[in-house]
């Protein structure tokens, strides 16, 4: 079985501060920030531009109980994937 990577997800303090890092890499093409109310959070995809549809997904809580906050209490964001 292959599996193919979809994206990579990062729990950020500010999505806004964190895309200013990604442009200065060349990073440009993004999505603009989503709300899930469920989730407490805000979304943001970027492209990576590599011609497999790989995206940066970067997540920032949008309220103290959201399920993220924690991960950004422990001394910073954490690395996930998703692969289909």
């Amino acid at each position: 079985m292959r599996f193919k990577l979809d994206h990579i997800g990062l729990v950020v303090e500010s999505i806004e501060s964190f895309i200013k890092l990604l442009q200065i890499l060349g990073f440009n093409e993004r999505t603009e920030p989503v709300p899930d109310p469920i989730q407490k959070v805000s979304a943001s995809f970027v492209n990576t531009g590599d011609g497999g549809d790989v995206y940066i997904e970067l997540l920032e809580p949008t309220h103290p109980s959201s399920p993220i906050t924690n991960f950004l209490k422990k001394g910073g964001g954490r690395l996930a994937s998703s692969m289909f």
